[in-house]
């Protein structure tokens, strides 16, 4: 009775919450993906959620679940059983992830009365070890490139830059008098993370530059000329550059190891498994961040620049 009596209260003075009018889930979606943009996510971000939100629209389509409010925690549990049966459990687990973000949004802006999935907590699974090419089997991979394309392959697989990052690097970002490639996050050309960072540049890579075309241009690695660009002056197609690493590694033989295809960091992670970085000869060392590192150890710095370090356990 006094749960009423205040209830009427609330009621009677106008405090009492009204229920948000029913919303469309394409349009929620539509208008999360809207936030993000807004909130400058990459590209590459924003593609991965509006291929999750597809996936999910169309799962909850057969369910005849069509509204923000209709949605439950058994259709959350539903989609994810569906994806365990076609993906391994870390994607299952990153696609559950972003469904309860968009979630969690959509009760921020008032477009549900509450969080179907507020109390629901999701295990994230353990890494499974994966490898990676040796050394060996990366050499051939490289030497099955056009002789075009070889410097470009040569450095994704030993600073490990994803392909969109040497795509827009710049002649400026190569420091060969201290040895030093800066992966540069600028003002419309954002890395994925959207941080800048240096990495040593192999002796491997040294010779890399004599082989670019000579003069001024833009990028630091141009892709060839043609009809739409004579002086070939444009920068790098990662599509094309895609397609001639896939086509090398079938005429090189698939490694043992994994190789990341498309091109995203691509030849391998660890180029060097079996050796020391070799800037741990001078303690010049990149930041700790093992996927940028090729001797097979992370060589964490102690603030900028120059540190004294010791070898930290395989990367992975």
């Amino acid at each position: 009775m006094q749960a009423a009596a205040l209830l009427a209260a609330d009621v009677a003075a106008g405090r009492r919450p009204q229920a948000p009018a029913p919303v469309p889930l394409g349009r929620a979606v539509a208008d999360y993906l809207a936030h993000l943009r807004a909130e400058d996510r990459s590209a590459g971000t924003l593609k991965k959620y509006r291929g999750v939100f597809d996936i999910v629209l169309r799962h909850l389509a057969g369910q005849r679940v069509t509204r923000l409010d209709q949605f439950t925690v058994r259709h959350f549990d539903g989609f994810r059983t569906a994806r365990a049966a076609a993906r391994d459990p870390m994607t299952v687990y990153a696609d559950g992830v972003i469904v309860k973000q968009f979630f969690t949004w959509a009760r921020s802006r008032r477009l549900l009365a509450e969080n179907p999935l507020a109390e629901v907590r999701l295990r994230k699974p353990p890494r499974k070890e994966k490898g990676g090419p040796s050394l060996a089997e990366v050499d051939r991979i490289l030497a099955a490139l056009p002789a075009a394309r070889r410097p470009l392959g040569a450095a994704l697989a030993f600073t490990g830059m994803r392909a969109g990052e040497l795509q827009r690097l710049t002649p400026a970002d190569l420091d060969l008098a201290d040895d030093w490639l800066h992966v540069v996050s600028r003002r419309g050309l954002r890395t994925k993370t959207g941080a800048s960072r240096k990495v040593p540049v192999h002796p491997r890579l040294r010779a890399a530059p004599a082989a670019l075309p000579p003069g001024r241009r833009p990028w630091l690695f141009t892709a060839e000329a043609s009809a739409k660009y004579p002086k070939g002056d444009h920068r790098v197609d990662v599509r094309k550059l895609n397609e001639a690493f896939l086509a090398a590694v079938r005429r090189a033989g698939r490694p043992q190891g994994r190789v990341h295809a498309p091109l995203a960091a691509p030849l391998l992670r660890d180029a060097h498994g079996e050796r020391r970085h070799p800037a741990a000869g001078d303690r010049r060392v990149a930041r700790a961040r093992g996927r940028q590192v090729d001797g097979g150890r992370v060589l964490p710095a102690v603030g900028r620049g120059f540190a004294t370090v010791r070898a930290q356990g395989p990367v992975r």
